[in-house]
């Protein structure tokens, strides 16, 4: 395995500067999974000297200065960090029972561990599931975006170190794992950000044609959509309740296709470009139909 990239220290201590990337002290674990997916070196978050400080400023009320308040990396580790393998979270997955959340390969280790009661938490030991653990499983994209915003290089880091495995091991990889790491390096170059300035998130979008499974449903005039290529399938399931039934809690009775292939309900329009319409040029042609419950 390569060895790990720079990354931001992230121990105890009681500095009040803004610390930027540094080298870890101890450098991140290697974790070794069963799978076939890419075994990562990542930070660990627990080493490093000084503690990183973000600067929020509120206004307590109107007519008052901006008060700075200084938030260190301990105070909100444990909230990023997968306690199983004690590094930041990637591909985050959460736990329904009890909201608690772990990298993907680390549960699914965990999980396809014959020796170990693997149908509880391994943090609270609260019951997951007797029969099928991965079914509860919920990826949570909003947690994994905060912890890419925290840590500095993190999500390129996280690409660099992919595309790391597939080349040692002569397999093919998705080409857009190398379009996305020099995207990623031409914004940091190019790219000067006012101190006042309000940060926006540009996404990649992804063009799909849906259209009904039956002819008993009748179409939509207007069969393309573009959205974000992190929209999933349950977006896209609430946005047809909402034009069908008027009603977006009403997405359960719908299912889309794929070439006859029911798209699970946490796939990303990424995902599914990537893998299912790799070599397919756009837009994805997706199919709907609407079930009696």
């Amino acid at each position: 395995m390569p060895a790990s990239p720079s990354s931001t220290s992230v121990g105890k201590g009681d500095s009040g500067k803004v610390v930027g990337p540094r080298s870890a002290g101890s450098g991140g674990g290697v974790r070794q999974r069963k799978s076939a997916a890419p075994a990562r070196s990542r930070p660990s978050a627990g080493g490093g000297a000084s503690a990183g400080v973000w600067r929020f400023y509120t206004e307590d009320s109107p007519g008052l200065k901006m008060r700075e308040k200084k938030i260190h990396y301990k105070d909100i580790n444990g909230f990023i960090t997968c306690s199983l393998c004690n590094g930041y979270l990637i591909d985050a997955a959460t736990i329904p029972e009890c909201l608690h959340t772990f990298c993907k390969t680390c549960i699914a280790a965990y999980l396809d561990n014959d020796e170990e009661d693997n149908t509880r938490c391994p943090k609270c030991d609260s019951v997951i599931d007797h029969v099928n653990p991965w079914r509860v499983l919920v990826f949570d994209r909003t947690l994994q975006s905060i912890a890419y915003k925290l840590v500095p290089h993190l999500y390129k880091e996280e690409i660099e170190r992919q595309i790391a495995y597939y080349k040692e091991r002569d397999l093919p990889y998705p080409p857009s794992l190398v379009e996305k790491l020099q995207e990623k390096r031409d914004e940091e170059e190019q790219q000067t950000i006012p101190a006042n300035s309000d940060l926006h998130i540009y996404d990649d979008q992804v063009a799909i044609c849906i259209d009904t499974k039956t002819k008993d449903i009748e179409s939509f005039p207007r069969k393309f959509i573009i959205c974000s290529s992190n929209a999933t399938v349950t977006h896209l399931k609430k946005l047809l309740a909402k034009m069908i039934f008027q009603d977006p809690c009403q997405y359960r009775k719908i299912d889309i296709y794929l070439d006859d292939q029911i798209l699970g309900k946490d796939h990303t329009m990424r995902f599914i470009s990537l893998t299912k319409w790799r070599h397919k040029m756009p837009p994805i042609c997706l199919t709907y139909d609407v079930s009696s419950i």
